[in-house]
């Protein structure tokens, strides 16, 4: 229901939106609005950023993240010097591996590589790539070239 309820919210993630809270089991689900596909999760405890751009400003009243996602090497998704800029000692960053062969070196030993149809689960996370391999049955269907997590081509 979590991993549902996070990718519906991902796909109505509109500039400029307020913060939205979703009742769960284990409290609410706030949901931060950035830009674009940017997105700020904060749930028991824990806060995910997704696709952080855009300089380090916009994210230091969350403080730092348990884990970051990163889904396409595209600009609008990922960018070297935000990434750089929130990920911590104990963050731990899930992108594909287009992403992790772009990231810069310092970063490299936060990344965990999640392909089309694996998992991925540690204390503050579980994510599943199921949302990437729909997208990448259409593309395929299409006859469009396949990379990553990223929505683009």
């Amino acid at each position: 229901m979590l991993q549902w309820t996070l990718g519906l919210c991902l796909l109505s993630v509109i500039s400029g939106q307020a913060a939205d809270k979703i009742k769960t089991a284990n409290g609410d689900l706030t949901v931060h609005p950035v830009k674009h596909g940017t997105v700020v999760f904060q749930w028991d405890g824990k806060t995910v950023f997704v696709d952080p751009v855009g300089g380090a400003a916009p994210f230091k009243k969350f403080g730092t993240p348990d884990v970051v996602l990163v889904t396409d090497i595209h600009g609008d998704h990922f960018n070297k010097d935000t990434l750089t800029a929130v990920v911590k000692e104990k963050t731990v960053v899930i992108a594909p591996e287009a992403v992790a062969a772009l990231a810069p070196a310092g970063l490299k030993k936060s990344i965990t590589t999640l392909a089309n149809g694996k998992s991925v689960e540690n204390d503050a996370f579980s994510q599943q790539g199921a949302r990437q391999r729909l997208r990448d049955d259409v593309r395929r269907q299409a006859g469009l070239r396949e990379r990553g997590h990223g929505g683009h081509s």
